[in-house]
């Protein structure tokens, strides 16, 4: 059996058997998403010097372009990877559109998440580990195969640090505070 099977009949086969943990996976797999983002911009509009934000917000964008409006779909569409439910012909609670490899969601938020930590170690660190779950969520709701989030991690952890350098070219600010 495939590292990518094992993986994920594993963490699918935690589906079923409590609703509470079904509707957080579902949450996690289908909205955070949306709260992450309004969270960011939230974080991107509390930094005091407007260099500063203006930074954030041209690093945050263009490290989502080039990972996930670019990189991600190339891979797409050179890999052409079938869906977990696809391939296996089951039914999941989350049915993807689309090519698995690599996940889209997971690159979009881990991207926005160490565009935060460059500039907030406290900030990036809780969107760090809500992005992971959301990563993880989208593999026990059967939207992607375990690889899928994988490189999706990856993308997305990158693309921020290659690109920082061009945005921030003084000493960034203290960060600002949690709430």
């Amino acid at each position: 059996m495939s590292f990518d099977l094992y993986i994920f009949q594993a963490f699918n086969g935690l589906v079923g058997k409590n609703w509470l943990f079904d509707s957080f996976s579902f949450f996690f797999s289908e909205y955070s998403l949306f709260l992450l983002i309004i969270l960011a911009i939230y974080f991107g509009w509390t930094i005091k010097n407007w260099r500063n934000k203006i930074s954030f917000f041209l690093l945050s964008l263009t490290s989502l372009i080039v990972s996930r409006g670019i990189i991600v779909e190339i891979l797409k569409l050179i890999f052409k990877r079938e869906r977990p439910s696809d391939f296996l012909n089951i039914e999941t609670i989350i049915h993807g559109s689309g090519f698995s490899f690599p996940s889209g969601h997971t690159a979009f938020l881990f991207t926005l998440a160490f565009s935060i930590w460059v500039l907030n170690k406290k900030w990036g660190s809780i969107f760090i580990v809500l992005s992971f779950l959301t990563a993880i969520s989208r593999i026990i709701t059967g939207a992607h195969w375990p690889t899928d989030i994988i490189f999706g991690i990856l993308i997305g952890s990158i693309i921020p640090f290659i690109l920082e350098p061009y945005f921030f070219k003084n000493k960034k600010e203290k960060s600002p505070p949690l709430f």
